[in-house]
């Protein structure tokens, strides 16, 4: 495959109303936010574990000094790099990505249009499996990808039984290591997390005249190319994370997505080499990763009962493992229990919002209805970040409860509660 990393790297949100992570970040040391530029470099660490035929990094920095730090990293993970500087904002300039890429000669391309999706995966063999099912699909299908982050989510479309649920998303194969999915119109995806035969990203650049607009990355191109019918690959087991997390379905389903599924973090002495891991302790240590699939609460509810991971030490990141100092484990912890922990956990991500019944999803959809209108008419400012957001029918229903608020506002129906500055800006 080659890799194609293409961003623009600022602390400033691209949607600023999507994530609501505030509490996490702001809770306890383990799960502070780090600055944009700790989290590309975090993140191309992890791709650094992987083989690729080629690596091309173009990017852009608002902080332009500095640019001999990423630069410099760059280099170490990738020697023979292409590193450009000046991210692609227009269709010539993923024309230029292109063709590129069609002079390396590798049909596989894993496009990174985001700084925060990380390798988290403990091996590549799923990876590498999701690989060979999608070079299999290509002999029948155009158009052929596989999804490696948003693990939940995508386990979920397929699903009945998950609040998620996307009715169009047929699976069409499955065995231990990924599932395929069909649509059979028009696909919905543009998600900048997909690993594409090249014909499909040629596709995106060039079946249509796109000159003026602004392209920024793979959603850019939602509502101006339609795809043909797309199969796409999910692997079993997750590979990569959102940096982020998940709390973007925050109202579409009835649990915290950042207590099922949370955000990431850099561990401590990541980038010194000198990463400090606990695993299977009762107590919470500072300074520490502390690792139990044993606790029911993350450490951003409670380092006193909490943990920062809930992974075995066989699970734990591989571009972690030549960064790790010290790895201690209780010697007094019952492995048998904690590994029974750890895959009841797996089971959990891989249908995080389970649905059982279809009476419960009408009173969940009226439910969320109820409390997505009551906070978008507190906080219209969050609604106007996102409303111009997702798949077409998304932002047409956006659109017009944005136009109906802010109405109300003008003719003095609504009154707006204010929030603090900071938790604003957090989420």
């Amino acid at each position: 495959m080659i890799l194609y990393f293409d961003n623009y790297i600022t602390n400033e949100p691209l949607w600023k109303g999507l994530y609501h992570t505030y509490e996490v970040r702001s809770s306890c040391n383990s799960y502070k936010m780090p600055d944009k530029l700790s989290i590309a470099m975090y993140t191309l660490a992890s791709y650094a574990v992987l083989d690729w035929s080629a690596v091309i990094i173009k990017y852009e920095l608002q902080d332009k000094s500095q640019t001999e730090k990423f630069e410099s990293f760059v280099r170490l993970l990738f020697p023979k790099a292409a590193i450009i500087r000046g991210r692609s904002d227009n269709q010539e300039k993923f024309r230029e990505s292109l063709k590129m890429i069609r002079k390396i000669g590798d049909d596989w391309v894993f496009y990174a249009g985001n700084v925060d999706h990380p390798f988290i995966a403990s091996e590549t063999k799923t990876l590498a499996a999701c690989l060979t099912q999608a070079k299999k699909l290509k002999k029948k299908h155009k158009f052929v990808s596989i999804f490696y982050s948003h693990f939940g989510e995508n386990q979920s479309l397929p699903n009945p039984q998950s609040y998620t649920y996307y009715k169009v998303a047929e699976i069409i194969d499955e065995n231990k290591d990924c599932k395929t999915m069909f649509f059979t119109h028009n696909s919905p995806f543009f998600n900048s997390i997909q690993i594409m035969h090249v014909d499909m990203l040629a596709y995106w650049i060039e079946s249509k005249d796109l000159a003026g607009k602004r392209l920024i990355r793979g959603e850019s191109f939602s509502g101006l190319v339609d795809i043909p019918p797309h199969a796409i690959v999910v692997p079993n087991r997750e590979i990569c994370a959102h940096f982020d997390g998940y709390s973007h379905v925050k109202f579409h389903v009835p649990v915290d997505p950042n207590d099922v599924m949370p955000p990431q973090f850099i561990p401590d002495g990541f980038f010194e080499g000198k990463i400090k891991i606990a695993f299977g302790y009762p107590d919470y240590r500072e300074g520490w990763v502390n690792v139990n699939p044993t606790k029911e609460k993350y450490s951003f509810r409670s380092t006193e009962d909490g943990t920062d991971l809930k992974l075995v030490p066989d699970a734990l990141p591989l571009f972690w493992k030549g960064r790790i100092a010290k790895l201690d484990i209780n010697p007094k912890a019952d492995m048998g229990i904690m590994r029974k922990a750890y895959e009841k956990h797996l089971e959990l991500m891989a249908n995080p919002w389970p649905c059982h019944s279809a009476l419960e999803r009408k009173k969940m959809d009226l439910w969320i209805l109820a409390n997505a209108l009551s906070y978008f008419v507190e906080n219209p400012e969050e609604l106007a970040t996102v409303k111009d957001y997702g798949w077409k029918f998304n932002v047409l229903r956006k659109r017009a409860l944005y136009a109906a608020i802010m109405a109300g506002y003008k003719i003095g129906l609504l009154k707006k509660k204010q929030k603090n500055a900071h938790k604003i800006d957090a989420a």
